[in-house]
């Protein structure tokens, strides 16, 4: 079995890019970067640490993203870093940032053919934070061709 050995990319860089961004930090610090690396290494299980793993384990990740962004949004708060968080943001901050994490839920793909010359097919998504369809692809295929057009539509309510 496989144990991660390496924390950047995984483990941190994920919840230090979401607490800056949900909470529009002028910068990220040497600080919010310190907070993230202790979000994560206090995840880390007793019974891990006593099989000699230094992260969790990769089921985890989600929860790890979401510690580490909310220590980094605690941390850009106390720096007067962040711009775009409000008391009712910093009241109820798990859920906050819980809300604003994407979720790749898709529905599935569905095929039409319409007027006889054309194959439709449309995939959604949606994300955790509302429960509209975030993104409408759909994919034109004529036929008799082989190329295809596709249409992104954002933000369908």
């Amino acid at each position: 079995m496989f144990y991660p050995t390496q924390c950047n990319n995984m483990y941190v860089f994920p919840g230090i890019g979401l607490g800056a961004t949900v909470c529009g930090a002028k910068t990220v610090t040497d600080r919010m970067l310190y907070v993230a690396a202790e979000a994560l290494a206090n995840f880390v299980t007793e019974e891990e640490l006593a099989q000699g793993k230094v992260f969790p384990h990769i089921s985890n990740i989600r929860e790890v993203s979401h510690r580490v962004a909310v220590s980094v949004v605690r941390e850009a708060a106390r720096e007067g870093q962040a711009t775009k968080l409000n008391e009712k943001d910093m009241d109820n901050l798990e859920d906050f940032v819980a809300k604003k994490m994407y979720d790749p839920l898709y529905v599935p793909l569905i095929g039409k053919e319409a007027s006889g010359r054309i194959i439709l097919y449309v995939v959604m998504n949606s994300c955790s934070s509302c429960s509209n369809h975030c993104r409408l692809f759909i994919f034109i295929q004529p036929k008799q061709s082989q190329r295809n057009a596709l249409f992104v539509f954002n933000s369908l309510k």
